[in-house]
This record gives structure tokens, sequence and C-alpha cells, in this order.
């Protein structure tokens, strides 16, 4: 069975007799299609005669965020599929942000060796339900084959840009903590959250070498939301804007990443395990005018986060040290107090516990002292009942009855005092009956 749109065509084994088809969907009963004819049918490109190009990962394609549709920029639409039969490489844009992911070691290899294909949007979100794909491609149409099911599109007739002039080099940049980003996601969340919306979604942020501020204005409700990070070292002064949607959607790629910045307005680069991403800041002026605070017109709201502590943080260059190395140290430091005062306060519990067993004891052989000089026992023909087994716990003081409860007492006996009118008295630590 086939069905296509014109763009796209998919290709799936079925068994059909006299246009009855199974409807296995449904509880019993066959389905009956239309009656149309056959022949208007678009006919379907034979794979017999393309030639193998390579095998693609879904996983690349997913990871290629920036995608746009190819109604608004044609040959930006989809993402474009560069391979050289053995290595194959993933590349998406939509101007201001470019994402790879594959095998990067394609960049260093000869032009004349590489082909490139530019793959629609619509055909990389079927291209998502199976893990992996092998390509083929003949003059007209490139073939996606997965088993027994074939996705067919055709070969787009542009030229897709010139992806690897944008990737900066790191030479010259500086390795910084990725959770500077992860403050960045974390007031785009904040601000979605409480419906503040801007056309570019733009935060405006600075660092004067050891702190950092992310900040973005509310100025209809005259509010400036910041967050504030401390320890994130950087060699000189820095600020920029940067659309903060676009941050969010870097955050999800990978967990553990390395960001890269440059002094100015160039653009910045972060570097995860299967690609790249390389982001724009948007207009400088424009931005600062926007996000500038004025203590004395706005009101400053400090956003929560959390820092997050990659499992394999950066290493630094040579001679310098990241933030990561110094938070790691610090909280290993404060985990160790921590244990050696809990363990501090475990000894004094038990000691506490052992002067109270002491006191208690102390407490039994004075009432005991006191009961063997003033009271007198209880008469034998006595009407009061006494509890079994624990007679000598009973007795009399000037006239009153009275019982001193035993450590190591059943549950029940104290049942059994409330429903023989006994009572406690704090002051003689005993009961009396009433």
């Amino acid at each position: 069975a086939t069905a296509t749109d014109l763009e796209v065509c998919i290709a799936l084994p079925t068994s059909a007799k006299d246009g009855l088809y199974m409807a296995q969907a449904w509880s019993k009963g066959q389905y009956i299609t239309s009656n149309l004819n056959p022949a208007d049918y678009p006919t379907v490109p034979d794979i017999k005669g393309a030639k193998f190009v390579c095998t693609i990962d879904s996983q690349h394609i997913k990871k290629t965020y920036s995608i746009v549709s190819d109604e608004v920029k044609f040959n930006l639409g989809g993402i474009c599929l560069e391979t050289n039969g053995e290595l194959s490489l993933c590349i998406s844009t939509d101007g201001h942000r470019l994402h790879t992911s594959g095998d990067m070691e394609i960049l260093q290899e000869p032009k004349e060796t590489k082909q490139q294909f530019i793959i629609s949007k619509k055909c990389c979100s079927l291209l998502l339900m199976r893990d992996s794909w092998q390509v083929y491609a003949d003059k007209n149409n490139l073939f996606f084959v997965d088993g027994d099911c074939t996705v067919t599109a055709r070969i787009m007739d542009q030229k897709f840009p010139n992806y690897a002039s944008v990737i900066p080099s790191t030479s010259d940049m500086q390795l910084v903590d990725f959770n500077v980003f992860y403050a960045v996601s974390a007031m785009y969340d904040f601000c979605k959250s409480i419906g503040l919306k801007s056309r570019h979604n733009g935060v405006w942020i600075t660092s004067d070498g050891s702190s950092w501020d992310i900040i973005r204005k509310d100025e209809e409700n005259k509010k400036a939301y910041t967050i504030h990070l401390e320890g994130f070292p950087y060699i000189g002064a820095l600020e920029f804007a940067l659309n903060s949607s676009y941050i969010s959607d870097l955050v999800k790629l990978s967990p553990d990443q390395k960001l890269w910045m440059k002094s100015g307005e160039d653009s910045f680069l972060t570097q995860h395990d299967t690609g790249s991403c390389v982001v724009m800041p948007l207009r400088y002026d424009e931005i600062k005018k926007d996000c500038t605070i004025e203590e004395k017109e706005l009101e400053i709201v400090m956003v929560p986060f959390k820092l997050y502590k990659p499992e394999n943080s950066p290493k630094p260059r040579q001679g310098k040290r990241v933030a990561s190395d110094v938070v790691q140290s610090t909280t290993n430091e404060a985990i160790e107090a921590l244990r050696a005062e809990n363990k501090a306060l475990q000894e004094k519990v038990k000691e506490l516990e052992r002067l109270y067993s002491k006191q208690c004891a102390i407490t039994a052989l004075l009432t005991e002292k006191q009961n063997h000089v003033t009271n007198e026992p209880m008469k034998e023909n006595s009407s009061s009942p006494v509890y079994p087994g624990y007679e000598k716990y009973f007795s009399t003081v000037r006239g009153v009855e009275c019982f001193i409860y035993p450590k190591g007492a059943p549950a029940a006996m104290l049942l059994w005092l409330k429903s023989n009118g006994f009572i406690w008295v704090r002051s003689s630590l005993r009961y009396e009956k009433k």
C-alpha cells in the first residue's frame, strides 16, 4: 500500500482483494474503500537503479531544533544531509541559529568527496518514526528504507548555505560554565509561566569577570526580573543579548554541553556529544535599551534558579580553573561539614539518653524508699482491685490507694487503671485513686 501528498510517498506491505481490506482495528467486519480509479493515482518512483548514499540516525534529525518551514525560506527548509558515504552530518538553520548533529569529522573531509541533500520538514517528521534509515538516491528522488517501509521524497533543487563558514573557531574563545545558559533558560520558563511575552524574548546578559546578571524587563508592570550568578569566572567584561527561547531549546539537547564565548557581538558556540550549535546574539543597542534597569523606576524581582552540575564537567585550559571545579570543591567541603555536625548531634543524643535513664532510676529508688517508710501495705481483705502480677506496686499513702507504674509494664495496664478510677498525679509521679 502506498500513500502520497505528491511530495512524500510512503510504501507499506499489505494485502487486498477486490478492493476489500481487512479492518484489524475494528472488532468485526471489513472496510470497503471508496471506488476510485486506480489510474488516477500518481506514479510511485521506483527504487530500482537508485544508488546507496549513507545510513542516517533519526536521533541526529531530532536534535536539529532550528528547522523552519520551507514556505518561509525555501532553501533553509528542513535539514541538509551532508555525507561522503561513510560519514554523515545533519545541519539545520533558521538564520539566527545553526544546529549540527552527526559525524563532525566530515568537516575536515575534502569538498569534492561530499554531497548534500535538502530534506523537507514534512519528510523529517516521517523519518522520526523509525530509529535509522538506509538512504538511496537517483536523479530526482531520495529513498529512505527501513525493512519493509520506504519513504520517498523529491530532491529539492536548492543550494544550502555555506554553514561551515558560520561555525566559529574556539582558539580565541573562552570556555564558560554551562550554568549561564541554564539560567537564561530558567528566565525564559519563568517569564512564560507568568505570561510575559515579547517579539524576540530578549534577555540582557552582563559579566564583570566573576559574576553574571541575566535581566528581563516588564515595562507594563514596572518590574525587572533578574538572576544573579556568582563563581563562574570570565576573563574580561562581557555584555550581550540573546533570544531566551533559543537557549531553552538548546538546553533540551543535552545536559552536558561546553559553552564557548567571546567578547563583542560575535556568535556563541556550544558543543555536545554528537554535534554543536551556533547562536547569533540579538541587536545590541535595541535589547540594551529594553533591558537596562533603572532602580528608581522598576521593581527588581529575583527569579529562583537552581545550579546544575553536569556529571562530566569541562576541563579547564592549562593554568586556569573553571567555575565548575570551584563549585564541586565547595560542595564537597559542605558535605563533610554536615557529616561532622550530624555525628556530633548523634553523640549528644546518646548522652542525653544515658542521663535520662539514670534520672529515671534515681526517681524510682526514691519513690520506693518513700513508700517503704510512709506507706501502709494494702490489706488482703481490701475491696480495691489489684492488677494480677503487680501487687507489690499497689499501696496506701495516708489513706489514699496509690499505684507506682513500673518500667516495662504492659500497655493494657493503663486502660485497666483508668477503668478502675486511678488518675495520674504529676507532683507525686504515681497514680492515685479518686
